[in-house]
């Protein structure tokens, strides 16, 4: 605006005035887990270690929940319901007192029967110090930022993590923001796109199999261009 007011192009001076705000994106600045590092998490043996073993069970409950910690602590067996074959989770967010329905994976059933639909624990302090403890075991000590810290992953690594790098590998995979809100429970759309933690690499690994900028949609266009050249000539 002060460009074009000093070409001529308008006299309007709002710009100036304190009041006026002028919107600047936001972007999240935590960290996420990738699908192959929560991969890493599920193959973790730590069939000798059960306190740490109850803790990333938890954790993946959450991821694959799309829940914060608060509601995965809270899982109650008598909502989970059946639906032509697969079962559902309905769950009544703590903090917001947002109802959500969350399809469950058969590894996340599992986990579940495992611990009899219970994954009450630690506190949130506790869970996240044995979170970090876990990571590192994993292999996640690659070098990470968030805001002006680096270090090794694992350390940036919480029980929130979880909820964040689900809608984030959602978004990624092509799900719509609607139906990842739906799914975890939030307000609008805008706050979740916030919300999402992903590289522009990130992004562009997953839209390299997109028919619009994929290398064999590409030849294939060719291919039929080439066949009816012949065709008509």
């Amino acid at each position: 605006m002060n460009e074009a007011g000093t070409r001529g192009l308008h006299k309007n001076e709002a710009h100036k005035q304190k009041a006026f705000k002028v919107f600047k994106e936001r972007t999240s600045n935590k960290i996420y887990l990738t699908e192959s590092e929560i991969q890493k998490i599920i193959d973790l043996d730590l069939s000798t270690q059960p306190a740490l073993g109850r803790e990333r069970d938890r954790f993946l409950i959450s991821y694959f929940f799309v829940m914060r910690y608060s509601d995965s602590v809270r899982i109650q067996r008598d909502l989970f319901f059946e639906e032509e074959g697969q079962y559902y989770y309905r769950n009544i967010a703590q903090k917001t007192n947002r109802e959500s329905i969350i399809p469950v994976k058969p590894v996340a059933w599992q986990i579940l029967q495992k611990y009899n639909f219970s994954m009450a624990g630690d506190t949130n302090q506790e869970a996240n110090r044995k979170l970090k403890i876990i990571m590192a075991m994993a292999g996640l000590t690659e070098e990470a930022r968030e805001g002006e810290k680096v270090a090794q992953k694992c350390v940036f690594v919480t029980t929130h993590t979880a909820r964040r790098s689900a809608a984030t590998n959602l978004y990624l995979k092509g799900t719509s923001l609607k139906i990842i809100a739906d799914l975890g429970g939030w307000e609008n759309a805008e706050v979740l796109r916030f919300y999402l933690r992903g590289s522009g690499m990130d992004s562009a690994k997953a839209a390299k199999d997109l028919d619009f900028l994929s290398k064999s949609s590409w030849i294939k266009k060719k291919r039929l261009q080439f066949n009816f050249m012949q065709i008509i000539n």
